[in-house]
């Protein structure tokens, strides 16, 4: 893909504050560069870490343009390293993509009322804003795999999204093939006896067994989704997909491969 000035749609985080490192970057950026309308750009630039990738992918994914962003925040592991003496367009064209889907979450309430979000990273089902664990039956395209489980919150996460909290709660980091997902208990108890899964894609149900005395949240990456759901159905879209393209000496399946053996991403 040839990509020339005027090309690139440059954004900073969508629905918070941007640093002022960001909000300098998108003035060098654009004023080097331009600014097409997002109709008009061939990729889009993100400027920030990866919360402002994925909140871009949340609001620019429907233009169906390739993502090619720029750490200006902390791990960026979803971006590209910052070198702003090196020619941004001839870093596109040689750029490595990578196409991924979202995940779909469908919540439903005591009252049958149903809230459909979407994520890149992760789904999680718990008891975010109370002291106490929930109890969960969760299912796997029709099937009972765990008759009840009780801990703080079970995450379900994409490839990518098993870097980030799914990590922090001791879950794998898993390879990005395939769009397979991981199932991850966060503390649960010994009786439990489920901790995390591997699974290729599926379709997850969870039910919420004790709704009235244990009620749980529904949250995905951008925040809450249905407070008190009985029950959530989780899946990826393949409807939903974003490219991302990275420098190829640091490809998103090379950084992928560098955090699961405890390397720097730099």
């Amino acid at each position: 893909m040839k990509i020339d000035k005027g090309d690139i749609f440059f954004f900073l985080a969508v629905g918070e504050d941007p640093t002022p490192r960001a909000r300098a970057a998108y003035s060098f950026y654009t004023k080097a560069y331009g600014q097409p309308t997002l109709e008009a750009a061939k990729v889009l630039c993100g400027l920030g870490g990866d919360g402002t990738q994925i909140r871009g992918i949340h609001a620019y994914g429907s233009a169906n343009k390739p993502f090619f962003s720029l750490n200006y925040g902390t791990s960026g592991y979803l971006m590209n390293e910052v070198n702003e003496t090196l020619d941004l367009c001839r870093r596109i064209e040689r750029a490595v993509p990578l196409t991924l889907s979202q995940l779909c979450v469908e919540a439903t309430s005591a009252n049958g009322e149903v809230k459909k979000a979407f994520s890149v990273n992760d789904v999680f089902v718990c008891n975010q804003n109370r002291s106490q664990t929930v109890k969960l039956g969760l299912s796997v395209d029709g099937e009972l795999r765990v008759p009840c489980l009780s801990s703080d919150g079970l995450l379900i996460a994409t490839a990518v999204g098993s870097t980030g909290y799914t990590k922090n709660v001791g879950g794998p980091v898993i390879a990005l093939t395939d769009d397979y997902l991981v199932l991850t208990a966060d503390a649960p108890d010994e009786a439990s006896k489920f901790h995390s899964a591997v699974i290729p894609p599926a379709i997850i149900d969870i039910e919420v067994l004790t709704p009235a005395y244990r009620p749980s949240d529904v949250y995905n990456d951008q925040g809450l989704v249905m407070v008190s759901a009985v029950h959530a159905r989780i899946f990826q879209d393949k409807t939903r997909t974003y490219t991302l393209l990275h420098d190829k000496g640091l490809s998103l399946k090379e950084k992928n491969l560098r955090v699961q053996f405890g390397q720097n991403l730099t």
